[in-house]
């Protein structure tokens, strides 16, 4: 289980590898308003069908608004910052200021969710920041 887990996180990680890359190029066709439309679009087409053929129910009184606010967050303004952010500066340092989230997730986390950060967490987001320091 743990390792599927991991292979699952690989390929997530190689798939929003070539995100930005992706989003670059087609900004050169379309706007950015559309482009992060269709990707949402298509994203909760894609997960729609993806739960009903795992038979899983959809009803909306039953699931809340949490799963609402969390689309209007993800994918929908941080998309829309994000693809923004491609059309003002380049691949490399949209991804760059992306990577410091080794240091904002663990603080959300705490704060909001009061989930307990490990040390070697915080040793390896220090580990990184030193290392962007050093390369950027």
């Amino acid at each position: 289980m743990i390792v599927r887990a991991y292979i699952f996180l690989i390929m997530a990680c190689i798939l929003w590898s070539f995100n930005p890359v992706a989003n670059k190029i087609a900004l050169v066709e379309i706007a950015v308003p559309q482009l992060v439309f269709m990707r949402t679009f298509l994203s909760a087409i894609i997960l729609l069908t993806v739960t009903f053929c795992m038979g899983y129910s959809f009803r909306l009184k039953q699931i809340g608004w949490r799963p609402f606010l969390l689309g209007v967050l993800d994918p929908g303004l941080t998309s829309l910052l994000f693809v923004t952010s491609l059309t003002l500066v380049s691949v490399s340092n949209t991804v760059l200021v992306m990577a410091l989230m080794p240091f904002s997730q663990p603080i959300l986390a705490r704060l909001v969710l009061k989930e307990e950060v490990q040390s070697s967490v915080w040793f390896g987001a220090f580990l990184f920041y030193l290392d962007f320091l050093y390369f950027s």
